[in-house]
């Protein structure tokens, strides 16, 4: 039900949702006062939240600060990837990696460079229809199909969310690797929530950031003040983690 309940919110609370409703309102008032008022809203809220420079801004602070490899000390047991990064093109059979694809590369440079001894896929399947075919399959088999030994490789295919993400990855860390040293690898924006979500479940992991949404401050004409479509998708990305994050606090998750 929460799983159900999660994917509902995400829509909800997406700004381009209530824009869209704003206008829907606006078009079905029959008063003119406040047509002209909802419409007038309305192109502030797309403005506000299509500006580039705030949602970097809003980003940044959320994000906190990066992570640099060479800071990271001795070698962990095992990296962590939470899942969300892949899916699978059943038209030319391959991988497919999204934007948060980072977290496998990164994941790979660590392995390759002997930062972490082992890498554990954690996710399964986020689709509410689909259950039989899981993420953690797909990158485990593509992994070991690009030479990296199975030996090296831990999967859990069961999680559908953060908060199974650290109960299943506990379950299998604790089992087959107990007191391991881990690196919790996942987006930026992400990992607040991911590290509470460990921490709840008392296995001892330090933070990797992966593909952070903020970038380096500059004072772009364009970026100040085009809007951006890439914008409007990090505000939704942005709002629906932070919305998640305290439903997890209220769940107690965290």
């Amino acid at each position: 039900m929460f799983f159900i309940f999660s994917k509902i919110l995400s829509f909800v609370i997406a700004p381009l949702f209530w824009i869209l409703l704003i206008f829907l309102w606006a078009i079905v008032t029959k008063s003119q006062t406040k047509r002209k008022r909802l419409l007038i809203f309305g192109f502030i809220l797309a403005y506000i939240f299509s500006n580039a420079f705030l949602s970097d801004e809003f980003a940044r602070k959320w994000e906190g600060a990066r992570t640099e490899n060479n800071k990271i000390a001795g070698t962990y047991d095992v990296g962590i990837v939470l899942g969300g990064f892949a899916s699978y093109d059943t038209l030319s059979n391959t991988l497919k990696l999204n934007e948060s694809g980072d977290r496998i590369w990164q994941a790979l440079y660590l392995y390759k460079t002997g930062k972490i001894k082992k890498i554990l896929i954690s996710g399964g399947s986020g689709s509410i229809l689909h259950r039989k075919v899981t993420e953690g399959d797909r990158v485990f088999n593509y992994l070991a199909e690009i030479d990296i030994p199975k030996s090296d490789l831990m999967m859990e295919a069961v999680s559908r969310n953060t908060r199974e993400n650290a109960v299943e990855s506990a379950k299998l860390i604790n089992k087959e690797l107990p007191d391991a040293k881990c690196l919790l690898i996942t987006s930026a924006f992400h990992m607040k929530r991911a590290m509470g979500c460990y921490n709840k479940v008392h296995l001892n992991v330090t933070p990797y950031k992966t593909d952070f949404m903020s970038e380096q401050r500059v004072w772009d004409p364009d970026k100040l003040l085009v809007p951006s479509t890439e914008a409007l998708n990090g505000w939704s990305k942005l709002i629906r983690e932070i919305v998640g994050y305290y439903t997890y606090k209220l769940a107690g998750y965290i």
